[in-house]
C-alpha cells in the first residue's frame, strides 16, 4: 500500500452538501464515460480491500510540533449480482501531536457498486466505483495528563478507480467523505487514500 493524504477535523457548514454532491457527480460521471471498462466485479467475487494514508504535518503553520496521522481501512466484500458487493469495513487511525496522542477505530456495514460492462476481465481495465458504509466508532485519547474516551457514528461515502494490474490485483485510490457524530458534536472528515484490492473468483 502506499501513502495518501488525510485531513483531520475539517468543519464544513454550507460546504459539506455541496461538496458531498459534487464528489457523487464526479465519480457517477467517470463510470458513465468508462463504456469500455470491464466488470471484473461479477456474481459471486470476494474483494479484499485495504486503503492506508499517511500525513506528516510540521512547521509554525501547526505550532512548531509534528503532527502525525495514520489510517488504515480493510474491507471486504462478496458480491451479491454482478457489480454490486455488500460486505463490511474497519477503520483504524492514529494522530499524535507533542504529548498528545489519540487513536479512532470503527466497523460496520459497507457496499461497493462498479461501473462497467458485463464482459471478461483483462489486465489494464479500469473500474470507476462508488461506496457507503455505516460504521460505529470509538476515540480515545491522551492528552500526557488526562485520558479520554467518546463513541459515535461515522456515514462514509466514498469513490475510486480499480485500475487492474493483473486479473486479480487492482491499485485503487479513493476519495471519501465521512459525516460523522462523536458524543453531540457532528464534524467532516476528507480522506484521498490509495490502496490494492484482490479479486477471488
Amino acid at each position: 500500500m502506499s501513502g495518501g493524504l488525510t485531513i483531520k477535523n475539517v468543519r464544513i457548514k454550507n460546504m459539506k452538501w455541496r461538496t458531498l454532491l459534487l464528489g457523487i457527480v464526479t465519480v457517477a460521471v467517470l463510470g458513465l464515460c468508462t463504456p469500455q471498462a470491464d466488470a471484473h466485479v461479477q456474481k459471486k467475487t470476494w474483494i479484499l480491500q485495504g486503503n492506508a494514508s499517511f500525513s506528516s504535518l510540521s512547521g509554525d503553520l501547526h505550532g512548531n510540533e509534528t503532527q502525525t496521522v495514520i489510517t488504515l481501512n480493510p474491507t471486504i466484500h462478496y458480491a451479491v449480482m454482478d457489480n454490486l458487493a455488500v460486505g463490511g469495513i474497519l477503520e483504524l487511525a492514529s494522530s499524535s501531536v507533542g504529548d498528545y496522542s489519540s487513536l479512532w477505530l470503527g466497523i460496520g456495514p459497507s457496499a461497493r457498486y462498479f461501473f462497467g460492462k458485463d464482459t471478461d476481465k483483462h489486465m489494464g481495465s479500469v473500474n470507476p466505483y462508488v461506496g457507503a458504509a455505516v460504521l460505529l466508532k470509538s476515540q480515545s485519547w491522551d492528552t500526557g495528563n488526562q485520558e479520554h474516551d467518546q463513541s459515535g457514528s461515522t456515514i462514509q461515502l466514498a469513490g475510486g478507480l480499480a485500475f487492474y494490474l493483473s486479473n486479480t490485483v487492482a491499485l485503487t485510490p479513493e476519495l471519501s467523505v465521512n459525516l460523522e457524530s462523536m458524543d453531540g458534536e457532528s464534524g467532516t472528515t476528507i480522506m484521498l487514500g490509495v490502496g490494492l484490492a484482490g479479486f477471488l473468483h
